[in-house]
């Protein structure tokens, strides 16, 4: 089992880390994925987008030059751009 845990947003200036962490219970260890660089993020889906076993977590940002939908594929650790998280 994974567990998503998205951590604060809100205006860049406070200086807190915002990102997703990706947490798996089974072996006991967790990737963290920092966004601090961007004002606003959001997670939009969390599901199995290429097939393979494992979901992966389609997010959307909200800073030029980065804004849009990126997908993140925890496997790999990895970043897809995408045109929407259908």
């Amino acid at each position: 089992m994974e567990i998503i845990v998205k951590y604060p947003t809100g205006t860049y200036s406070t200086g807190a880390t915002k990102g997703i962490d990706v947490i798996h219970d089974i072996n006991r260890t967790t990737n963290i994925y920092d966004f601090t660089s961007q004002y606003f993020f959001s997670i939009q889906a969390i599901r199995n987008y290429d097939g393979i076993s494992g979901n992966e977590v389609c997010s959307y940002w909200e800073r030029y030059p980065s804004y849009g939908y990126k997908l993140i594929t925890d496997r790999t650790r990895s970043f897809q751009d995408r045109a929407n998280c259908n």
